[in-house]
C-alpha cells in the first residue's frame, strides 16, 4: 500500500522557513481545507480542519517564493509523524504531509502582504502628445 495525501485549500499564514545548511532547508506551512453539507436540519454547514504541510531542500525554497497567506494550494505527499517532548516532558505526536508536489493557484502578487509601492505620477509634457 501507498502512503498518499491530496490536498486543496487555502495558506492560512506565510511559510516559515529555515536554512539549516547549506544542504538542507526546510519550509512549513498550515492549510485549510473546507468542507460544507446540510444537516439534519437542512442547516448549512461548514467545517475548517487545518494540516501542517511541510517541504524540504527544493520544495522549500518554492514553498518560500510563492506561498503567502490565503494562496490557493494544491498539495501531494505523505503523510508523517514527529514526535517531541512538550513542556511537562510527555510524549508528542503530530502529523504533518511531506510535499512530494505542490501546485501555487494563486499568483503571489494577489495576496502578498509586502506594502505595495504606490505609482509616482511623473510630470507629463503636453507639447508632445500628438493631438
Amino acid at each position: 500500500m501507498r502512503n498518499k495525501v491530496l490536498l486543496h485549500g487555502h495558506a492560512g499564514k506565510d511559510p516559515e522557513y529555515k536554512d539549516i545548511s547549506a544542504k538542507f532547508k526546510v519550509a512549513e506551512f498550515s492549510l485549510a481545507t473546507t468542507i460544507a453539507y446540510n444537516n439534519d436540519s437542512g442547516e448549512r454547514v461548514t467545517q475548517t480542519q487545518w494540516h501542517k504541510i511541510k517541504g524540504y531542500n527544493g520544495f522549500a525554497g518554492i514553498i518560500n517564493k510563492f506561498v503567502r497567506k490565503g494562496s490557493e494550494i494544491s498539495v501531494e505527499g505523505s503523510l508523517r509523524y514527529d514526535d517531541y517532548l512538550d513542556k511537562n516532558g510527555s510524549k508528542q505526536v503530530r502529523a504533518y504531509v511531506l510535499i512530494e508536489d505542490i501546485i501555487v493557484h494563486t499568483k503571489v502578487s494577489a495576496v502578498s502582504t509586502k506594502p505595495k509601492k504606490e505609482p509616482v505620477d511623473a510630470p507629463v509634457d503636453t507639447d508632445d502628445l500628438p493631438f
